[in-house]
């Protein structure tokens, strides 16, 4: 299942922290537990929640595969 983004929706991103917290958000929103979104994404739980609590630190192969998850 893909969220779609809706771009007249989605707040302006400025910084990683920015966009981890939307992108928590987004996944709250769902229902998914990061186990259930890590399983949809092809990585770990450990490294959702990574990138959730420290985006400046998450390379961007894993940053692409969450986006692309969520329908960017």
């Amino acid at each position: 299942m893909m969220v779609r983004n809706k771009a007249m929706n989605s707040p302006q991103i400025y910084s990683p922290v920015q966009l981890a917290n939307y992108l928590k958000l987004l996944r709250q929103q769902n229902h998914w537990t990061q186990d259930a979104l890590a399983r949809r994404i092809g990585i770990k739980q450990a490294t959702l929640s990574n990138f959730e609590n420290h985006p400046d630190k998450t390379t961007l192969t894993t940053l692409f595969k969450i986006l692309q998850s969520l329908g960017w």
